[in-house]
């Protein structure tokens, strides 16, 4: 058995040295993801009414980068996202909104195992800033409102997958990584300016997935 694997791993190894490609240094690198999402939830209760949730999300996120050596790229990216969540009962309304922006430079490594087919990491960091508006109604309750700013900073790391299927275009694809961010509210929010926030996350799993387009000028 240990040399049936012995032989399996040889012959494999073997074959990814011969198939492996190579995106060469000089090479650069344009492309990003963009999403939309929106889910309705209504749920009648014991009164026959039918309190309603609408969420919507939109994500655009470009990238740009240049390898500098072969099969390592660094880069910039930005990221934009907005979402909405508003809640209409038969006693009250509540409205969020929040936008979400990220600015920062990133490492890239690919690993590809066929002329189609490999691996991709990415090292990212960052600075950012997230603000939200809530509002609420309610015929039981005095209407009222919150509003904050955060500033701070992020760092990710993220694998994936990526496949070419002509020589300049690549479709990548991720199942959620390791994240950290620190941030803190600014002197314009309603909440305690001195409140800091700190989360680290290792979230993996279909609900994760993000997927992304890339064109690669001179490979």
């Amino acid at each position: 058995m240990k040399a049936f694997f012995s032989i399996f791993i040889i012959t494999l190894t073997a074959y990814m040295a011969h198939a492996q490609e190579v995106i060469k240094a000089g090479t650069v690198q344009l492309g990003g993801s963009i999403n939309y999402n929106q889910q309705h939830l209504s749920t009648p209760n014991a009164v026959n009414t039918a309190p309603d949730m609408t969420t919507r999300t939109f994500f655009f996120s470009p990238a740009a980068g240049y390898f500098i050596l072969d099969n390592l790229a660094v880069g910039v990216s930005l990221s934009y996202s907005k979402s909405t969540n508003t809640y209409s009962g038969p006693a009250s309304t509540i409205d969020y909104r929040r936008q979400q922006f990220s600015i920062g430079p990133y490492v890239q490594y690919y690993q590809m195992l066929t002329q189609h087919f490999g691996l991709v990491g990415t090292l990212a960091a960052g600075y950012s800033r997230d603000t939200e508006n809530d509002s609420f109604a309610s015929s039981n309750a005095p209407n009222g409102a919150t509003f904050y700013k955060r500033n701070g900073f992020l760092t990710s790391l993220t694998p994936g997958i990526v496949f070419f299927p002509i020589t300049r275009f690549a479709l990548s694809s991720s199942f959620g990584g390791l994240s950290y961010s620190y941030a803190t509210n600014d002197g314009g929010s309603t909440i305690d300016s001195q409140n800091t926030y700190t989360t680290f996350g290792a979230n993996f799993g279909l609900s994760q997935l993000t997927l992304s387009g890339t064109y690669f000028f001179g490979r």
